[in-house]
């Protein structure tokens, strides 16, 4: 999750460090720096939302299968329900 952090603020960082270019190379000193902070926010916000749903999404269904009891085998069913007992029958013996 702190991964996520760092990607959001890469995202910022790339924007402006291309938005500083572009105003060197176009000589309109803010505009670019800001239209790139502000692109890069969009994008980092972006992908934040969508990695932080994902990420919910993933534990809402691991939570779910940990409610869920096993699943049994045949075998297991048969025992419980009074079904054939033929190795305690032999051990008896």
């Amino acid at each position: 999750m702190s991964g996520m952090g760092v990607e959001l603020v890469s995202h910022i960082a790339a924007g402006v460090l291309l938005g500083l270019l572009v105003d060197r190379w176009t000589g309109m000193k803010p505009t670019w720096l800001v239209v790139g902070a502000i692109a890069g926010l969009v994008v980092g916000m972006t992908n934040f939302i969508r990695v932080a749903l994902k990420a919910s999404r993933e534990a809402a269904r691991v939570a779910r299968a940990a409610k869920k009891p096993p699943v049994a085998s045949a075998e297991e069913k048969s025992d419980r329900d009074g079904g054939n007992h033929d190795s305690a029958d032999r051990q008896d013996d």
